[in-house]
């Protein structure tokens, strides 16, 4: 199960990436000019699918430095760590 837990989180994590990249390009097309809870609604819409791939990869147990990468990043964006801002 080692080898195969890791290849589930290295394809969520190329899953992770694509989301992250599409949040942000959806977040950035925002108008300038907006209310606050049209704002908050427009990004938690945008990242809600990054999230849900984010909460998958934190379910799987990682076995090799690999997915222990995948993870992290995971953790990092959930958590706020920095280099994960949703507008970078």
């Amino acid at each position: 199960m080692t080898q195969e837990h890791d290849r589930q989180l290295i394809a969520l994590g190329a899953h992770f990436d694509l989301a992250l990249a599409a949040s942000r390009q959806q977040i950035d097309a925002m108008p300038e000019i907006m209310g606050f809870e049209d704002e908050l609604a427009g990004i938690e819409a945008a990242s809600a699918p990054v999230e849900a791939i984010a909460a998958i990869i934190q379910a799987i147990y990682a076995h090799t430095p690999a997915g222990i990468a995948v993870k992290t990043k995971a953790f990092d964006w959930l958590y706020g760590r920095p280099g994960y801002a949703l507008a970078a």
